[in-house]
């Protein structure tokens, strides 16, 4: 749902959830209690990564070209005229690419100013709108492989920007966002390994669960991820050795045993 991952925090922070889907990147917001929170978020912990999010932005190649852009950074930096697609507002997503639009000087209402456009839309008609030439460039985040970037390169030509070191260590200042790189072949249009914002998709729960509710939980998760990828394929790349860190919440206490009890954890 849009928002899903603000939305699930706060139900964990008033106990309407046991579990929930988010993203590390909320987490500093959600302790401290800044946007896109209204109040610190205190009753929510981190059971542990699940999978790595890739920030995206696919230009149409012609515009690029034609305006001699080579990074995310150049679109804006340049002040070009752009067409741009973003996720729907109150989204992971729309929220780093509007952080993203701020540490590069400029907002949605510059752009318009500037006689581009902003829309904001789901996954599906971002991409279509883009293949139609209705936007020059789409903004979104998403794990890796991913599908839709599949179908859009099928279509037309288009171009998977990297994001520079300047703007990706300001946005790791301002939001706690990680790097992470795309690999070269990933996609046919992807002819380079692409250095890009990221981060973690995470699996929270209420702190008030109990830390043996919670370690039986870990254990039942980082020893079926096999099976748990039958629906969701980028779960395949859950490694518990590598699941407590970067996570941008406190984890639980309970899955801090869990780490212990596997001798990955360190006091």
């Amino acid at each position: 749902i849009p928002g899903g991952g603000v939305k699930n925090v706060i139900a964990l922070n008033e106990n309407d959830f046991d579990l929930g889907f988010s993203t590390a990147v909320l987490g500093k917001a959600a302790i401290e209690g800044y946007d896109p929170f209204k109040t610190a978020q205190t009753n929510v912990s981190c059971i542990g990564n699940l999978y790595k999010q890739y920030l995206y932005c696919i230009v149409r190649t012609e515009y690029a070209q034609n305006n001699d852009v080579v990074s995310i950074d150049d679109i804006f930096i340049k002040k070009l005229p752009v067409r741009l697609g973003v996720l729907t507002q109150g989204t992971v997503s729309e929220y780093i690419t509007k952080n993203i639009l701020i540490q590069l000087g400029t907002s949605y209402e510059d752009i318009v100013a500037r006689g581009g456009k902003v829309e904001f839309d789901n996954y599906t008609t971002g991409a279509i709108h883009l293949v139609e030439n209705a936007i020059d460039v789409f903004i979104f985040m998403a794990s890796s492989p991913a599908d839709i970037v599949t179908d859009m390169e099928n279509e037309i030509r288009i171009s998977i920007l990297p994001c520079s070191k300047d703007l990706r260590d300001k946005m790791r200042l301002k939001l706690g966002t990680i790097n992470h790189e795309l690999k070269k072949h990933t996609y046919k249009s992807l002819f380079h390994d692409t250095h890009v914002i990221g981060d973690y998709t995470v699996l929270l729960v209420r702190n008030s669960l109990s830390a043996e509710q919670v370690t039986a939980l870990a254990k039942t998760l980082f020893s079926n991820t096999k099976a748990l990828s039958a629906n969701e394929k980028a779960i395949e790349q859950i490694e518990a050795k590598n699941a407590f860190t970067n996570t941008g919440f406190p984890l639980h206490p309970g899955a801090e045993q869990y780490f212990k009890n596997c001798g990955l954890w360190d006091e």
